[in-house]
């Protein structure tokens, strides 16, 4: 028997389903709204992130922006680098990183960040990485448990589009 275009999108729709439920089962709203407060309270806040996490970072400054919360959003590495410099201290960070390889990448971005006391939000399924330890004000989201196909690219997403719906809904008054 031939696989056919709907068996393909049950699939996707059934793994997206059980993404969805994985997420909500581990939804800590306390940490929700300390991200939230954090994004809220800062006069600085810069999203991070590689390759696809970019377009996510273009998608929540343009959400977020909707609301009057302006964010910077870097997309190249000597724009990740100026934009790090140019943070003053007790800015908030996003860094979207699913496997925590920004860390590695970027890690002259993430000196200059250790060295200006920010607030770092991390979105991540690796939160063992020992350079996002090494922050001493920080909220580390675990968005997935997996990084087969598809899965961790999806968990971002949804993690993001919760905590803008959060924001929107207690953060703007």
């Amino acid at each position: 028997m031939a696989i056919t275009d709907r068996d393909v999108v049950d699939s996707v729709a059934y793994e997206d389903s059980i993404l969805l439920l994985q997420l909500y089962d581990h939804l800590d709203f306390e940490q929700l709204d300390h991200v939230c407060k954090y994004i809220h309270d800062s006069l600085e806040v810069l999203v991070l992130g590689l390759e696809f996490s970019t377009l996510l970072a273009q998608h929540i400054q343009n959400r977020f922006a909707l609301m009057n919360k302006y964010i910077t959003v870097a997309i190249s590495n000597d724009e990740q680098l100026e934009a790090a410099h140019n943070l003053k201290e007790n800015s908030v960070v996003i860094i979207l990183s699913v496997e925590g390889g920004y860390f590695y990448r970027h890690s002259e971005v993430i000196q200059i960040l250790l060295e200006k006391n920010i607030k770092l939000i991390v979105l991540t399924m690796n939160n063992h990485n020992k350079m996002i330890n090494e922050f001493i004000d920080k909220e580390v989201i675990l968005c997935s448990q997996d990084n087969t196909n598809t899965e961790s690219r999806m968990s971002l997403l949804y993690s993001l589009e919760i905590i803008i719906m959060y924001y929107c809904i207690y953060f703007t008054y």
